[in-house]
């Protein structure tokens, strides 16, 4: 059970790698935008959006959260793009922090983060379950290859007849005994 539960999560993982390199490839050549969330929440002197959206852009993953606060239940046509405030590197991964400096009911107009990564950031965590099950399946192959020897344990049979390893307690099958 637990090894087919195993095998699912692998091939998920697997799936889920390859799409991550055909985004990073495509991101090469086409930059997309998936909006995840738009919430309006309106109050009396004032409207609030806050969207989130991640993109794709030269190999990077972008991750945005912006929140605008504006007058009125309509949107200014222009309104102020806010200036990095603070930029913080963990690893491969930045943060950048905007505030702008206008404010409104007495916060600021527009308030945002975005976080850039690489895609190798997603991708390699996606192709570890993969390689574990490959180098798995690989070292369960070469002990099938080993004559005289246990399919489960590798142990050892030469001149044992009881048909038992005495290792794991598997039976053994008739083409190992036979040796």
């Amino acid at each position: 059970m637990r090894r087919r539960l195993f095998n699912i999560l692998a091939a998920v993982s697997l799936v889920l790698c390859l799409a991550t390199i055909a985004v990073w490839v495509r991101s090469y050549f086409a930059n997309d935008y998936y909006p995840i969330r738009l919430f309006r929440q309106v109050g009396p002197q004032w409207t609030q959006d806050n969207r989130t959206w991640i993109r794709t852009h030269a190999g990077r993953l972008i991750f945005t959260q912006w929140n605008e606060r504006y007058p009125g239940p309509q949107r200014p046509q222009y309104m102020t793009v806010p200036n990095p405030t603070s930029k913080t590197h963990f690893g491969l991964v930045t943060i950048v922090r905007y505030v702008s400096v206008k404010r409104v009911g007495g916060q600021p107009e527009t308030t945002a983060w975005t976080a850039v990564s690489p895609r190798c950031v997603t991708t390699v965590p996606t192709a570890v379950l993969p390689a574990v099950w490959f180098a798995m399946w690989h070292r369960r192959r070469s002990r099938e290859r080993l004559v005289g020897h246990c399919l489960a344990c590798g142990y050892n049979l030469t001149g044992n007849v009881s048909g038992i390893c005495p290792e794991c307690g598997t039976a053994i099958p008739a083409r190992v005994k036979a040796t």
